[in-house]
C-alpha cells in the first residue's frame, strides 16, 4: 500500500484517540487493559505511518486458483497508520475463538506464527513493528469491542449485522484471553519472525 500511486484523501487512524478515550469495556478488562495500555502506545507511536488498507479481515481476502497467489478486495477506507496495522487487524480475528471452535489455542497460535512467517518472508518487518505488533493486535479487538458495544447500547447509531452480539462476545473472550496469557502472541510472532 505504501506505494499506491494515485492521490488520497484519507484520514488518519486515530489509536491513541481509540484507546484513551471512553472505551466500553467491563470493569475487569478496562482495569487489565489499562495495565498495559501505555505500554503498547508508545510502541505504536514509534512506527511510521503510511496507507494502508484499513479493513484488513478475512472477509477481504481471495484466494485464487491454486498456485495463482491472493487478492484483496474493499479499498473504501485506505487509512494513514502504522503498516503493521493491517497485519494486526488480520490477525486479531485469526486469534478470536468462534472460527475455530474446538481447536486447542496452540494451533490458533500455530495459524498466527505462520502468517507472520509468511508475510514477513515477502515483507520484512523491522524490530520496532515486531515487538508492537502483539499490542497492536490486542489494540485492535479492544478498540473493535468498545466500537461494537457502543452500537448494541444505541450510543452509535449504525446498522447491526444478525451476529452482532456473537461477534462482540468473541472479540470480549478473545481480549481476556489476551490480556491473561500476554505472552503467548509476541511468542508466536518472534517464532513467525525465525522461521
Amino acid at each position: 500500500m505504501s506505494r499506491y500511486s494515485q492521490p488520497l484523501d484519507s484520514y488518519t487512524e486515530d489509536i491513541e484517540g481509540g484507546l484513551t478515550g471512553e472505551l466500553r469495556l467491563s470493569n475487569d478488562l478496562l482495569r487489565r487493559f489499562d495495565a498495559v495500555r501505555d505500554e503498547i502506545l508508545q510502541l505504536l507511536s514509534k512506527l511510521c505511518l503510511q496507507v494502508v488498507h484499513g479493513d484488513f479481515t478475512p472477509d477481504n481476502v481471495l484466494h485464487l486458483a491454486q498456485g495463482r497467489g491472493i487478492g484483496f478486495i474493499d479499498f473504501d477506507h485506505l487509512p494513514n497508520a502504522p503498516r503493521i496495522w493491517d497485519i494486526a487487524k488480520y490477525l486479531s480475528r485469526r486469534i478470536r475463538f468462534r472460527w475455530c471452535q474446538g481447536v486447542p489455542t496452540t494451533l490458533r497460535m500455530d495459524c498466527f506464527e505462520a502468517f507472520v512467517a509468511g508475510y514477513t518472508k515477502v515483507v520484512p518487518l523491522d524490530p520496532k513493528e515486531i515487538e508492537s505488533l502483539p499490542g497492536a493486535v490486542l489494540a485492535y479487538n479492544v478498540m473493535e469491542a468498545s466500537y461494537d458495544q457502543s452500537i448494541m447500547d444505541g450510543v452509535l447509531p449504525r446498522r447491526m449485522l444478525p451476529d452482532h452480539a456473537e461477534v462482540l462476545q468473541d472479540t470480549l473472550q478473545t481480549i481476556d484471553w489476551q490480556l491473561s496469557n500476554l505472552d503467548a502472541v509476541p511468542a508466536a510472532v518472534r517464532r513467525g519472525v525465525r522461521l
